[in-house]
């Protein structure tokens, strides 16, 4: 399979590459190859650090690994650069309360719903997390 290049000359990869490599980091912290899915997220945090994708990629990266601290740090940094993203503030409530934060990740999940009203399997886990 040839992967589609990308005509920008200032993208090195294409958004399906990028898409692509983001699914093979996420399966390799999914399956335990958490050195393989850092590299990966740690790339495309390079590539595209206005995303979200990298920072949940390695938060989840690290969560996986029982780095909390760097979890809650990189979330807390993508949550910086993209505030809009609700992932990141579900995931990032979800590394506080790994951590211990229960109070800071209750007051974030609490203020993310009340932001958003839609139905979207986030939200979903932020009311599910907010109930535990």
């Amino acid at each position: 399979m040839e992967l589609p290049r990308n005509p920008s000359p200032d993208e090195p990869l294409s958004a399906e590459q990028m898409r692509m490599l983001g699914e093979i980091g996420f399966f390799a912290a999914n399956h335990g190859d958490l050195v393989r899915a850092e590299e990966i997220f740690q790339s495309l945090l390079v590539l595209r650090p206005n995303r979200d994708f990298p920072y949940l990629g390695l938060g989840i990266t690290f969560l996986n690994g029982g780095r909390v601290q760097e979890a809650v740090s990189i979330l807390e940094r993508g949550q910086t650069m993209v505030p809009d993203s609700v992932d990141l503030c579900v995931f990032l409530a979800m590394a506080l309360r790994a951590s211990q934060r229960n109070a800071e990740a209750n007051k974030l999940l609490t203020e993310t719903l009340a932001a958003h009203r839609e139905d979207t399997p986030t939200l979903r886990l932020a009311k599910q997390l907010l109930a535990s």
